[in-house]
């Protein structure tokens, strides 16, 4: 058994030099492929120097754009975080909340009341 293991672990490691031949060989080859394709898609679209600077300066202006309002959607988010966390906010909420309760009970009064008659102004 333990003559078994090691007549495969022998194997296996005589593999590997193999093994990294054949990944080469693969590497190798995309990267061939890859130049390949680019300098096909170069003489397609014949892309001077200038326009690759041009495209470059582009992409840079929209990526630059991007942070830009991200970082102003930040901001927003920021100054609505700190308005709603002042007291003034809460203090006027807690303000309207109480005039809008006197309100709603001061309304529900005057439709309880005994005698009352829509179409009279003398109880109001």
């Amino acid at each position: 058994m333990m003559n078994m293991y090691f007549v495969q672990n022998n194997r296996i490691q005589g593999n590997i030099p193999v093994m990294q031949a054949v990944v080469q060989v693969m590497a190798s080859e995309g990267i061939e492929k890859l130049n390949h394709t680019r300098d096909e898609i170069e003489k397609k679209y014949k892309l001077s120097e200038k326009s690759r600077e041009l495209m470059n300066k582009t992409r840079s202006a929209v990526y630059a754009a991007d942070q830009a309002v991200s970082a102003a959607e930040e901001a927003a988010r920021d100054v609505a975080t700190r308005i709603m966390n002042t007291d003034y906010i809460a203090k006027g909420a807690t303000w309207l909340s109480g005039v809008l309760d006197k309100t709603s009970k001061f309304v529900s009064e005057l439709g309880t009341m005994k005698g009352y008659n829509p179409n009279s102004r003398k109880y109001i």
